[in-house]
């Protein structure tokens, strides 16, 4: 009976992917012959790229399915976003626990970031000795600005400006220039409240990025 219902089951489920790949097929194809039509009407390259931009593709079709893009490279249903994740890219804390994990640790003087050891023998003998950590290092306050904005920019819901202060131990005022000049140049939008990027700076998020490495120097 359980070798039945392995075989149903695994049947099911490659008839399934058959023809979603045929759909998928039958769809590219719809696609190129509707490039190939462009093309005779004499469109240039760039109207196409603009109209079959594969990022643009994906998130129409993510979003008919309900998913929402809140962070470059995520997407979820609106109240499914993954909690480590955000964590994470608001510059939260975490402890990393296992073979080669990483953690940030705040203190009021401090921000620390460490790794253990990375092969599980290691590890296991550096634990039971109680000393796990084979890196630490506290990030130097030049640093953390950048850090904060390298992973809180990635949100498209951008961060609360008190946030920065928080999470930094830096007035949202260190920032400001490269702030300024990411404002002037369409990459973000701000007010008393919120920093975002904006969709021009979602798209050249690296571009939005060195110019906070650039501030820091």
């Amino acid at each position: 009976m359980l070798a039945f219902a392995f075989l149903v089951f695994n049947g099911v489920a490659y008839a399934y992917f058959h023809f979603f790949n045929m759909s998928e097929t039958a769809r590219r194809i719809r696609m190129l012959l509707q490039i190939r039509h462009a093309g005779a009407a004499g469109l240039r390259v760039q109207d196409l790229e603009r109209a079959y931009s594969p990022r643009d593709m994906i998130e129409a079709r993510l979003a008919g399915g309900g998913y929402v893009n809140y962070e470059t490279s995520a997407f979820a249903q609106p109240g499914r976003e993954c909690r480590h994740n955000l964590n994470y890219w608001r510059f939260g804390d975490y402890l990393g626990i296992g073979a080669g994990a990483h953690s940030k640790l705040s203190f009021p003087d401090r921000i620390l970031r460490q790794m253990r050891y990375k092969q599980p023998r290691d590890y296991l003998q550096k634990t039971a000795a109680g000393a796990p950590v084979q890196e630490e290092h506290a990030l130097l306050p030049k640093d953390r600005g950048f850090e904060f904005m390298m992973n809180a920019l990635r949100l498209t819901e951008g961060f609360p400006v008190a946030l920065f202060a928080e999470r930094t131990g830096l007035p949202i005022t260190a920032a400001e220039k490269p702030l300024a000049q990411a404002e002037a140049r369409g990459l973000i939008e701000r007010d008393h409240e919120r920093i975002r990027p904006t969709e021009l700076g979602r798209r050249f998020l690296n571009d939005l990025l060195q110019m906070f490495l650039a501030g820091d120097k």
